[in-house]
């Protein structure tokens, strides 16, 4: 079983029990809708789900009466007529394993200075982007860091080694303590600058609405624990 959710140009929505909650990255806002105005994203889910691949073009004419039972104004923000195609993408993310926090290396561990190399420049990248008040443009910084740089596969002791640097730089930097957006972004950009392919992952949770974020490789946490992201589902990730 994998956790999936769904994007359409900058929305990214995902069901919980009766309710889709819906994250607008260009503008940052999220959304919760139920009962009618919900169709119109049960309408794309399904057809994201019926396709081969989880790609799905619908005709907006097909769409228009489910938009139609939206409020207006979310009508014209989320689903504004630019194209005559809506194009939905399902999304899985992996099942959630153990926290690579369960074995620290001491201090004599190798790699040190690639790890302090990359903690700066993540924590610069970082720092810009916040002042910059973008997810998107961050999502644009990680993705062309990913096109650049080649992805390795290291054991898991090296992850943990990694994960061991960046615990012990942060400190100085920065604390992790209620800055989840800040610390993913930073390990997410850290991570992929030592050839880690780290998904930075967006998290939602009701009633009453909350959201968090964390960072996971290959399915394990990588900068919190499993107790603190059990309650969340996963809305989208970068």
């Amino acid at each position: 079983m994998s956790r999936a959710y769904y994007q359409h140009d900058s929305l990214y929505f995902v069901t919980t029990e009766s309710s889709y909650i819906v994250a607008n990255i260009a503008d940052g806002a999220y959304h919760m809708f139920s009962g009618p105005p919900s169709a119109v994203f049960q309408h794309l889910q399904a057809a994201a789900d019926a396709s081969f691949d989880g790609l799905a073009r619908i005709p907006y004419a097909q769409a228009a009466a489910f938009i139609a039972n939206l409020p207006q104004e979310d009508a014209n923000s989320l689903f504004p007529r630019i194209r005559d195609t809506l194009e939905v993408r399902r999304h899985d993310i992996g099942l959630l394993q153990s926290s690579l926090l369960s074995v620290w290396p001491d201090s004599r561990t190798p790699h040190f200075l690639k790890c302090v190399a990359a903690f700066l420049l993540a924590f610069l990248l970082s720092a810009f982007c916040r002042a910059a008040l973008s997810t998107k443009a961050t999502a644009a910084v990680i993705s062309f860091l990913r096109r650049r740089i080649r992805a390795s596969r290291p054991g898991k002791g090296t992850d943990e080694t990694y994960r061991h640097h960046l615990n012990s730089l942060r400190r100085f930097f920065y604390t992790s303590h209620n800055e989840c957006y800040f610390d993913s972004m930073v390990t997410t950009i850290y991570f992929t600058v030592l050839g880690r392919r780290a998904q930075w992952v967006f998290g939602v949770m009701v009633p009453p609405f909350r959201a968090h974020c964390w960072v996971e490789i290959e399915g394990t946490l990588a900068n919190d624990l499993v107790v603190r992201t059990a309650p969340y589902t996963p809305i989208f990730a970068i």
